[in-house]
């Protein structure tokens, strides 16, 4: 038996269905619904959400504080009696300690030698 040529018999019988592409030939109708589709990239989708609003200010950095809980419900009901935002109260409660801060009254102490008595 001889080989068969499909190539050109597919091609004339449709030639709008991209057939020919999947044999190697160029398309020659660049209409706009036989556009090549891209395909997704593998992974995660990549999400089209809003951006991130926790940019920081200029002059101002991100920081994370271990507190307790009780400190943390005392400052939220402080900032929402006063109408301002919680790092507005913790500014200023940061701000009152370092002007009050000595650091002559809290230099260390050096360490004493242990002395052992030899008898």
């Amino acid at each position: 038996m001889s080989k068969k040529d499909f190539s050109t018999t597919l091609n004339n019988a449709v030639p709008l269905a991209g057939l020919g592409t999947l044999i190697g030939e160029a398309r020659e109708n660049n209409s706009p619904n036989l556009e090549k589709l891209e395909h997704p990239k593998p992974g995660r989708p990549k999400k089209d959400g809003p951006k991130k609003t926790g940019q920081t200010k200029p002059g101002e950095e991100r920081a994370t504080f271990i507190l307790p809980i009780t400190v943390i419900k005392d400052i939220k009901q402080i900032a929402e009696y006063e109408g301002v935002q919680i790092k507005d109260v913790v500014n200023r409660i940061f701000a009152d300690y370092l002007r009050s801060y000595n650091p002559d009254q809290h230099k260390p102490q050096p360490k004493q030698k242990p002395q052992f008595n030899t008898k």
